[in-house]
């Protein structure tokens, strides 16, 4: 063998001996444990103030979740483990606030404007004028835990689908009814109204039949706040 040639042995052995070291590296990239914090703002989209007292969490997830304060500010901190601790996270949050739609984001920094819901336009003795008050009770519009259709949001859609009875006059309108309804401590429906009109008048048949299902709709697991259960209300659209 000539001067300064490597036996093919000791290449062989050097190539695997990296190999190791990468994959060990590899194993402990896969497994790390990340602390996140993901924070931003949320306003009123009409206005543009901030809003207090919004809830901001991981979409489906109850786990990690944070509330605005008095400046519209949230900060949520949350361990993230895998390959994704050296990227930005993708996970999706979601904002909830009561009189306002719903919104969601993919994580970093951010401001968030929320669409606030629709006023009544006619007079329902069933709606209660904030603030919210039942049988003595407090009606809360964010809670620890929420409010839940036995089964959670998969079988709600399915109950809507088995149960939802399209009148034939109305075969040709299409959009969202939007209905309001109190979760008591125990789990009932109660206080149940169209949140927002889109006819004039009396109720229509469309909006009939989306109070109907609503009323009929089985004891929900009821909301929590420290520890307690809560009446909460709940504001659904429900797109036809």
């Amino acid at each position: 063998m000539e001067p300064g040639q490597q036996q093919p042995g000791l290449i062989i052995g050097y190539l695997m001996k990296t190999l190791a070291t990468f994959l060990i590296g590899l194993s402990f990239l896969a497994n790390c444990d990340c602390l996140r914090m993901v924070k931003g703002t949320v306003v009123d989209k009409s206005t543009g103030q901030p809003i207090n007292g919004a809830k901001v969490y991981i979409s489906q997830q109850d786990k990690y979740y944070s509330t605005t304060d008095s400046s519209g500010h949230y900060m949520i901190r949350f361990i993230e483990n895998g390959l994704q601790c050296y990227c930005t996270t993708k996970k999706e949050f979601s904002i909830e606030k009561g009189n306002y739609n719903s919104a969601k984001f993919v994580g970093g920094q951010q401001k968030t404007e929320l669409e606030p819901l629709p006023n009544l336009k006619f007079n329902d003795t069933n709606c209660i004028p904030l603030p919210d008050i039942l049988d003595g009770q407090p009606v809360f519009k964010v809670t620890e835990k929420n409010a839940e259709f036995p089964g959670g949001q998969k079988e709600f859609m399915i109950y809507l689908m088995k149960n939802l009875q399209y009148p034939k006059e109305q075969a040709s309108w299409q959009g969202s009814i939007y209905l309001t309804f109190i979760v008591d401590n125990s789990g009932k429906i109660r206080n149940e109204c169209i949140f927002k009109r889109y006819f004039n008048g009396e109720l229509s048949p469309i909006e009939k039949e989306a109070l109907r299902i609503i009323r009929e709709m089985p004891t929900w697991i009821p909301a929590e706040q420290n520890g307690k259960k809560v009446y909460t209300r709940v504001t659904l659209p429900i797109k036809l």
